[in-house]
């Protein structure tokens, strides 16, 4: 029987993987479960998605993509610099909940390397971009010895334990304009 591809239906299966994966990660989702909570059978999905890596690529690559258009639009409202990386970072911890550390972990022990490139390199275009366009566009407040790749590099290991699942958050009460306000002026007085 040959099946019809539906985009509907496409967007569905990608919806629900994006939820499972994020949620459970993914060595514990199933593409059986996947299947069923988006009320297709699983050769269905097959359909879609030959197997369970192709689809967190494409779970991930849409995710990326929509955080790229996002981050980059921010970039668009030419605020100043502590304003626009303010703005980006309160973007990721408000928006974006997810386990990053099982994300990572899934990716150095489930997926293969060419697939864990691919991911990176779009998390790289994607999430790590924006910000090194916005370093780059106020390089000359910065240290000279700092490159926009180090500089954003750095924030994203400072602002990584911030981007997680609410119930996970490691500390609600610092926001956004604390962390960047840290992360640009320390903590030492002048």
């Amino acid at each position: 029987m040959v099946q019809k591809y539906n985009k509907d239906t496409e967007q569905k299966i990608l919806a629900v993987g994006n939820e499972l994966f994020m949620e459970q990660g993914y060595y514990a989702t199933s593409t059986r479960q996947i299947a069923k909570a988006a009320g297709i059978t699983q050769p269905n999905l097959y359909h879609y998605f030959k197997d369970k890596e192709t689809l967190y690529v494409a779970v991930i690559e849409k995710l990326l993509t929509e955080v790229g258009e996002d981050l980059s639009g921010i970039l668009q409202q030419h605020l100043d610099f502590q304003q626009s990386l303010e703005a980006m970072a309160n973007y990721l911890m408000t928006t974006h909940y997810f386990d990053l550390n099982r994300m990572l972990q899934d990716l150095a022990k489930y997926i293969t390397p060419v697939t864990r490139y691919q991911i990176f390199s779009l998390w790289k275009e994607n999430y790590r971009q924006p910000f090194e366009d916005l370093f780059q566009r106020y390089g000359h407040e910065m240290r000279s010895q700092i490159s926009p790749e180090l500089a954003a590099r750095h924030f994203f290991f400072v602002l990584s334990p911030y981007i997680t699942q609410k119930e996970q958050a490691i500390d609600e009460g610092l926001s956004s304009q604390t962390i960047v306000d840290l992360f640009l002026h320390g903590i030492i007085e002048s």
